[in-house]
């Protein structure tokens, strides 16, 4: 099975899509690039499953918070459940509470 045919693949270039964002390929693979998507205000880590739950760990979210500190840019987690019933409920998005303010323009 090719990667373009895998549903993170999709979701994460949905996600940059709809946020305006550049998917970052190899994300993971090297300093400062370490997240799925970013632009200059924004980095997102993207998260999906083909199952009914979706797992998100402490971990992960202290990681983006933690760079997201050191780069300046808001944090964005993004999460994809396949199983949901409704299609436009099955992707999406969140930040801490303490930057709801930067959303406001």
């Amino acid at each position: 099975m090719s990667i373009k045919t895998k549903l993170w693949y999709k979701i994460e270039n949905i996600v940059a899509q709809k946020l305006g964002l550049k998917r970052i390929a190899f994300s993971g693979g090297q300093w400062p690039l370490k997240e799925d998507a970013e632009d200059i205000d924004i980095i997102c880590q993207v998260k999906a499953t083909e199952k009914k739950q979706i797992i998100i760990k402490g971990t992960d979210l202290k990681d983006l918070y933690k760079r997201s500190l050191i780069q300046h840019k808001l944090p964005v987690f993004a999460f994809h459940v396949d199983q949901i019933k409704y299609e436009n409920a099955r992707t999406w998005i969140c930040i801490p509470l303490a930057e709801a303010d930067r959303l406001r323009r």
